[in-house]
């Protein structure tokens, strides 16, 4: 297990919440999704950050057009990942 930060999160949770909104790039985020493969590691994150109301699955895999699941963030998600309160409302609405 990742050691956790103050917000009561790991880094790599951090970081995957952070690259699911673009914050790893840009100040703003502006976008929301994480591409998983089921059973991977990220997803397996997902599913944990899932668990506590920070992420959410958007879909599964869907056979003929992609293998993979689509993770969302939560308002929650997006403040844990550094997001300003109306950027996390904005990004999760």
């Amino acid at each position: 297990m990742h050691p956790m930060t103050m917000s009561g999160i790991s880094d790599h949770e951090r970081d995957c919440l952070q690259h699911a909104l673009g914050l790893n790039r840009a100040r703003n985020p502006y976008r929301n999704m994480f591409m998983a493969e089921p059973g991977s590691p990220d997803d397996l994150v997902f599913q944990e950050l899932q668990r506590r109301g920070l992420a959410r699955l958007h879909s599964g895999p869907r056979p003929g057009l992609y293998p993979d699941n689509s993770w969302r963030v939560t308002e929650a998600g997006a403040r844990a990942a550094g997001a300003t309160p109306d950027q996390a409302r904005r990004i999760a609405a």
